[in-house]
């Protein structure tokens, strides 16, 4: 199972939660990211069908890892 990341694109902060805006500064202008073989991708930078596929995807929550 994956986990989904959320980045905000301004200050970098990582979250491990799906939030509408950043914890940190509040911003809105949010990317999520993926674990590609150990490396961290940014979803908006895949192409439109691997955009479509990685939003069936079902990633687990935090708790779901433990």
């Amino acid at each position: 199972m994956q986990l989904l990341h959320l980045q905000h694109n301004a200050c970098s902060h990582i979250d491990k939660r799906n939030l509408k805006k950043c914890p940190k500064c509040g911003s809105e202008n949010l990317d999520y990211l993926t674990r590609i073989i150990g490396y961290m991708k940014r979803v908006s930078n895949f192409s439109q069908p691997r955009q479509k596929e990685a939003a069936k995807r079902h990633y687990a929550k935090p708790k779901e890892m433990a």
